[in-house]
């Protein structure tokens, strides 16, 4: 389609590889780096998806446009954009939620502060937006060189798609990687997050060309094929920098204060079972700090109990513990600062 044209990858787009080289991880590893490139890659189109799904939204209904075919489109544009946030909340609790409570997985189903996709997506945008917009303006400019009647509302609709396009690509070079690395251990990973995009682009692909009729000419060709290479590597690049394991990390910690105020809280409402209790030793035992130290861990986790007031909010809770809020005195535990310490040990070498 002539519109949508200069839109497509092409090959010498970079691509993510995997940090396992570097890493010195077997296939497991592999597995794991590419499945957290393919949930990263997910939430960051997702977030961009959103931003300029809404931003599109806003102008067909001021410029009065959803009727008709159009409105059809629309409507299943609609529907798909709420799956896409479905998909991203799966990836939380099946990507990200395990590699957070690896280490200490006792209270893992009780942790509902999961929201890890939506830090990457703020912290993505807020570093990169003007990339995005740079293509945003640079097809709004193609369409009023053409003349189109509505020339922000078709290139909010190009950034959608150019952004799906991405997605797609990076999820194919993910699963052609594992397919090449893996061998007869491969086994192809979900497609609904591939589908779900390829659905909501053909539905904004046929809006937009009920907008407009033109051809298109070589204006402004070359620098909007830059503005996509320079948003798909800002895409690549975010899977492999520091920022990103820093969010997981901060993530992975705030799982940890989770874990340590959840047993106070439990000690507090004589609701600690002995199930628990032992579900915490063997938690303690993994990490092999010494055969004591579970019990120190219980013992400053009592102390913490029956210390500190009780407080409803697991959040407030873990605020307090953690010195947020330094209105309410907190004992020493220097048991419990010997695990903190530990996990960070273990994650360290483990990441």
């Amino acid at each position: 389609m002539m519109r949508m044209q200069t839109l497509e990858m092409s090959s010498d787009f970079k691509i993510f590889h995997g940090l396992s080289e570097e890493r010195g991880g077997g296939l497991r590893i592999y597995r794991l780096d590419c499945d957290l490139a393919k949930a990263t890659t997910t939430a960051i189109v997702s977030g961009v998806i959103d931003c300029y799904f809404q931003r599109m939204s806003d102008k067909l209904e001021r410029a009065g446009l959803i009727k008709g075919k159009l409105k059809y489109h629309y409507n299943i544009a609609v529907k798909l954009l709420s799956r896409l946030r479905v998909a991203v909340a799966d990836i939380d609790k099946g990507t990200y939620h395990p590699c957070t409570s690896a280490l200490l997985p006792g209270f893992a189903d009780k942790y509902n502060n999961f929201t890890l996709s939506s830090r990457i997506q703020y912290n993505w945008l807020q570093t990169h937006k003007s990339v995005v917009q740079e293509l945003y303006v640079l097809r709004s400019k193609v369409y009023q060189h053409k003349k189109s009647a509505h020339p922000d509302v078709l290139a909010c609709i190009d950034v959608i798609v150019c952004v799906a396009n991405i997605a797609r690509y990076n999820l194919d070079c993910c699963e052609g990687n594992l397919r090449e690395r893996m061998g007869i251990y491969y086994k192809k990973g979900s497609t609904a997050v591939y589908d779900i995009l390829e659905a909501m682009k053909n539905n904004l692909v046929s809006m937009g060309d009920m907008l407009v009729t033109e051809s298109f000419d070589d204006f402004l060709v070359v620098q909007v094929e830059e503005a996509i290479k320079k948003l798909n590597a800002a895409v690549v690049d975010e899977l492999t920098k520091n920022d990103m394991r820093r969010i997981i990390e901060l993530s992975v910690f705030d799982y940890f204060e989770f874990y340590i105020a959840y047993v106070v809280q439990r000690m507090q409402r004589g609701s600690f079972t002995m199930r628990e209790r032992n579900m915490v030793v063997e938690d303690l035992v993994r990490l092999k700090v010494d055969s004591m130290f579970p019990l120190r861990c219980l013992k400053d986790w009592k102390t913490l109990a029956n210390s500190l007031p009780l407080i409803d909010d697991i959040q407030e809770l873990q605020d307090v513990i953690t010195g947020v809020d330094t209105s309410v005195a907190v004992p020493k535990t220097p048991a419990l600062d010997r695990l903190r310490r530990r996990l960070m040990e273990v994650r360290e070498v483990g990441f």
